[in-house]
C-alpha cells in the first residue's frame, strides 16, 4: 500500500510540505492539499511507516 503512495502526486506534495514546514499534521495537509481527514491521516501514517517523519506522542491534560 505505501509503495503505491510514492507514485501519488498529492502524497509527494505532502512530503514536500512536511520538509519545508519542519512539521506536519492532518489539518495542514487538509488545508494545503484540499483533501479529507481520512486521506490526510493515511498520508501521515504512511510518512511515519516510511521513516519520513517521526512518531510523536502527545499527552492531553483535561482540566476538571
Amino acid at each position: 500500500m505505501y509503495v503505491m503512495l510514492r507514485n501519488d502526486k498529492p502524497f509527494n506534495k505532502a512530503i514536500e510540505i512536511a520538509k519545508s514546514n519542519g512539521m506536519i499534521n492532518e489539518s495542514i495537509l487538509q488545508k494545503r492539499l484540499r483533501i479529507g481527514q481520512s486521506k490526510a491521516s493515511l498520508y501521515i501514517t504512511a510518512m511515519q511507516k516510511l521513516d519520513i517523519i517521526s512518531e510523536e506522542v502527545f499527552h492531553i491534560i483535561v482540566k476538571s
